[in-house]
């Protein structure tokens, strides 16, 4: 993974994108799980023609819809990926509650604003905190509001939301645009 000396950006080579969605898929699988049609297996197969240079940015025109479903399926798919290696162990058993919310999040729209509900995003963000939590070290337990973790001794619940932002950023762009009209 190529990274700068601040690690502010992380760019995974196909390679490597392609072994992590195979380690997704894998532990996904030894819990009966397949990745379902939508917007994940998706990003695979954007990923693969961006690997292999027929979507490209150098032909936004050609292509304009798959390069926004390619961009935001890899922060989609980043986000699970981590979910998927923390939260979920190699074999089951795994925690009831965390893997039903899994489940859920593998479905929905391929962007935010055709998603007539937003709870699989919003439930995606939750287990995604939690991820880093327990990459962080933290032992994490699935209850209200929706996780706890202890930390030097403390227990910590925390309730993880999607800012409003996030959900429709074309929602966002559109005010901001019908703001500055108004100055």
């Amino acid at each position: 993974m190529a990274q700068d000396e601040y690690l502010s950006l992380n760019v995974e080579d196909p390679d490597e994108t392609r072994a992590r969605l195979a380690l997704v898929k894998g532990r996904l699988a030894a819990h009966d799980v397949t990745l379902p049609p939508g917007r994940l297996a998706r990003f695979e197969r954007l990923s693969e023609a961006f690997a292999a240079k027929t979507l490209s940015p150098a032909r936004a025109a050609d292509r304009p819809r798959d390069l926004v479903e390619l961009l935001e399926g890899n922060r989609d798919f980043h986000e699970v990926g981590a979910i998927v290696e923390h939260l979920l162990p190699p074999a089951p058993p795994a925690d009831p509650v965390m893997f039903t919310k899994l489940k859920h999040v593998l479905g929905g729209a391929p962007l935010p604003s055709e998603d007539a509900n937003p709870l699989a995003r919003s439930t995606q963000f939750e287990l995604y905190v939690a991820a880093l939590c327990a990459r962080g070290g933290l032992p994490v337990r699935f209850q209200e509001p929706d996780f706890v973790v202890t930390a030097a001794g403390v227990r910590l619940g925390i309730a993880a939301s999607v800012p409003a932002a996030r959900r429709s950023s074309a929602l966002c762009a559109g005010h901001i645009a019908a703001t500055e009209g108004a100055a």
